[in-house]
């Protein structure tokens, strides 16, 4: 089968591809640098151009693909992968796999929602996947301060959340790309177990032989340290407003579409900071 992923360096993209990779399989990325993608994978993949921002690049890139992997960071999406959808079905692709979210791709308004009411109106197979929060923010995106000072600020309060492993949203968006069975489908991807953060730091520190402290912080005092730690004050606030999500419970709720779509069990946190311990 021939799959086109779109988000091929990204955090779930990244080990799709090595997942089709492991399976035989050469996917096309569509990107905007082909010769990044290709210093990168080597003979492994091909490459197109492509950049969600510029209509021109579809009819190329999705010509002779019969599965498609997307994810809608880009700047007002609706317009875009609206008109994506209707090049995809012109170019005769059979399926598609949309990667939305746990914390907005259910709330109405938000970019992730109205992408995901185009896809469910795409008139070929379409599946949904909302990935919960990742584990591996812990050595990418919030790893600067463990490893800086032992410490993780956030503004979730108490909560707890089902955090995933991308390995494992990688491996049900192979299935869902490769195989039969799951059109129409709307999958929840969590691992089997809901952590607080102060749960995950004790998980971290044992994994790791240091002690790092989870540190709770109000709105108003998250931005602030983000802020004196480099961040941009949109990415403070746009962090911030996510976490009201956390808070509020929902990130707590644990669905088994891991173990539905693969057949096991999905990683736990212990086992994900044992395996990065030297990362912490």
């Amino acid at each position: 089968m021939k799959v086109l992923i779109i988000g091929s360096g990204g955090n779930i993209g990244t080990p799709l591809v090595q997942a089709l990779v492991d399976r035989s399989l050469v996917p096309t990325l569509a990107v905007r640098n082909t010769q990044k993608a290709e210093d990168k994978w080597g003979n492994k993949v091909t490459t197109t151009q492509f950049d969600f921002e510029d209509p021109t690049t579809f009819t190329s890139a999705l010509e002779g693909q019969e599965a498609v992997f997307f994810i809608a960071g880009h700047s007002n999406p609706v317009p875009s992968v609206q008109q994506f959808l209707t090049v995809a079905k012109e170019a005769g692709v059979k399926r598609i796999v949309f990667s939305s979210g746990r914390t907005t791709g259910d709330v109405p308004g938000k970019p992730l929602n109205d992408v995901e009411k185009l896809v469910r109106t795409w008139d070929r197979q379409w599946t949904i996947l909302r990935p919960g929060w990742f584990m591996q923010n812990f050595v990418n995106w919030l790893g600067g301060t463990i490893r800086a000072e032992n410490k993780l600020f956030l503004p979730a309060g108490n909560a707890k959340t089902a955090f995933i492993d991308v390995r494992d949203i990688a491996d049900v968006a192979a299935t869902c790309l490769l195989e039969e069975g799951h059109h129409g489908q709307l999958y929840n991807l969590t691992s089997d177990e809901a952590l607080s953060h102060t749960e995950v730091c004790a998980l971290i520190s044992q994994a790791s032989g240091k002690l790092v402290t989870y540190v709770p912080q109000e709105r108003a005092s998250f931005i602030s340290t983000m802020l004196e730690k480099g961040w941009t004050e949109a990415a403070a606030n746009y962090t911030a407003d996510l976490y009201k999500y956390v808070i509020s419970g929902k990130e707590e709720e644990i669905s088994d579409d891991v173990a539905k779509v693969l057949g096991k069990t999905p990683r736990r946190f212990q086992a994900f900071a044992q395996e990065h311990a030297d990362r912490f």
